[in-house]
């Protein structure tokens, strides 16, 4: 299929806390515009296929996309920060935040490739890769600037749109019977890489935010039967999920650094379903919980450099839920 997509982008925005310095409002409004295909191609199975084995699917999309900011980074205000007096230096790592009313619209090309396959016993088999070009990065930018809100220079966050950036990446994931095609076990596997690169920051870490070099996570599920099976009673399920994030380093700017700790986590859950109406599920998320650390680095163009570190505590969430069906 082949289509244009046409967007029509305008915010506006009022702030009236009385306590913020600055201007009221923010207005943008522009558009944005591109085409919009998709295709999909399914040969079907080959000669002597097994069971259950209908091919390959291959799907391909190119799209012109607009990520519009956040409303409140549009308004023209300036807020000092709570821990240092007017009148002082404040450090990088506690910076006054600032709006910018002339902050446009990331706009981005994104090309998608990918490839499914049916296999024995409900399984699948999926393969995607993906490329994106984005222009007007959003980015926070932390600077050294005078303003009017105090008489000395302060450090001061406020979100610019960069430049461009690239990114490219690809998936792989698995689910099927893991002892055959009539196995309760059911298995799960993906594993994601994605490498991505900001024009205008120096540095091997210059990576879109949030975005971890690779990621993997495993499962396991227990079907529930009618009947009980291989010792397992009737109608309980049970499963894991296991996810992996590494640790990794993102450049923001050619002064930003921020370092992310790896992230483990587990998930269990427990289901018993003593009639098909009817079915009790107990999970439990976060199942090991690990504090997420993050160190970040500010540096100025004369060599003094703040550096922070933060511990964030993460919890185990313990859910009971009852599910009927009329």
């Amino acid at each position: 299929t082949l289509g244009w997509r046409q967007e029509w982008l305008q915010t506006e925005a009022e702030l009236r806390a009385v306590s913020v310095a600055g201007g009221r409002s923010g207005r943008q409004q522009g558009h944005v515009g591109g085409p919009v295909l998709q295709g999909r191609w399914a040969p079907g199975p080959r000669s002597g296929a097994a069971a259950g084995d209908r091919g390959w699917v291959w799907r391909a999309g190119l799209a012109r996309t607009a990520r519009l900011p956040e409303l409140t980074t549009l308004l023209d205000r300036y807020a000092l920060n709570s821990t240092d007096d007017r009148d002082q230096a404040n450090s990088p790592l506690s910076p006054d935040q600032a709006g910018n009313p002339a902050l446009r619209a990331e706009q981005a090309w994104s090309l998608e490739l990918g490839a499914e396959r049916s296999l024995p016993g409900a399984g699948v088999l999926s393969l995607t890769l993906y490329a994106r070009q984005i222009d007007d990065l959003i980015r926070r930018r932390i600077a050294l600037e005078s303003v009017p809100e105090s008489p000395v220079q302060r450090w001061v966050s406020r979100p610019v749109n960069l430049g461009s950036a690239s990114a490219r990446g690809g998936a792989v994931e698995w689910k099927g019977p893991l002892t055959g095609p009539r196995s309760p076990w059911i298995g799960r596997a993906s594993v994601g890489v994605n490498r991505s690169r900001v024009a205008q920051v120096d540095g091997p870490d210059a990576r879109l935010e949030a975005q971890p070099p690779w990621s993997l996570t495993l499962g396991l599920d227990r079907q529930t039967r009618d009947r009980p099976e291989g010792g397992w009673p009737r109608g309980l399920g049970a499963g894991a999920s296991f996810t992996y994030t590494p640790a990794y380093a993102t450049q923001q700017t050619d002064l930003q650094q921020v370092w992310r700790d790896a992230v483990p986590r587990l998930d269990l859950y427990l289901s018993w379903r003593p009639d098909p109406a009817l079915q009790f599920r107990l999970s439990l998320q976060n199942a090991v919980p690990a504090d997420q650390h993050t160190r970040s680095e500010v540096r100025d163009i004369d060599g003094f450099t703040a550096t922070g570190e933060q511990w964030r505590e993460t919890l185990r969430t313990l859910q009971a839920s009852v599910l009927v069906r009329f």
